[in-house]
């Protein structure tokens, strides 16, 4: 008799290995803008007047969540203050729609990689795209300054 392959251990083995794959990177904090605290939420395509961040600790998929209401009210200078408050957060990269060039320098400036066009998907599926390899990083803003206001 021969034995048939663990369908229930071969998908954790998968998942472990695409979480390895994603580590291989050196990112262990990765952030999500998001339009709430819970991964189910949508991602929010705006970076520096987004709702929060979801964080995710890519080894445990452990998450928090923070809330980015103090540069939401901004006349200027949303991006920048995200980008402080992730750095702050110890993220080393982030998922996002939009980051205009202030706050591309800015999360540049402080070591923290840059995943754009990530949009119209949970920060559940953004995560999952991520850790497959979908999503690469940007060399360059893609918004031009101040267009979310």
């Amino acid at each position: 008799m021969t034995a048939q392959p663990d369908a229930v251990s071969g998908t954790a083995q998968a998942g472990q290995a695409r979480q390895r794959a994603a580590t291989d990177t050196g990112i262990r904090k990765l952030a999500v803008t998001s339009e709430g605290p819970a991964m189910t939420d949508r991602v929010d395509p705006r970076f520096g007047r987004a709702a929060g961040f979801v964080v995710v600790d890519l080894e445990t998929m452990e998450t928090t969540y923070v809330d980015n209401g103090a540069s939401q009210v901004l006349a200027q200078g949303a991006g920048i203050q995200a980008a402080e408050t992730l750095a702050n957060a110890g993220v080393q990269a982030v998922l996002t729609g939009y980051v205009g060039p202030k706050a591309f320098t800015a999360l540049t400036a402080a070591g923290i990689r840059i995943g754009q066009d990530v949009e119209n998907v949970s920060v559940a599926e953004a995560v999952r795209l991520y850790t497959t390899g979908a999503v690469s990083f940007a060399d360059a803003p893609n918004k031009p300054a101040g267009a979310n206001k």
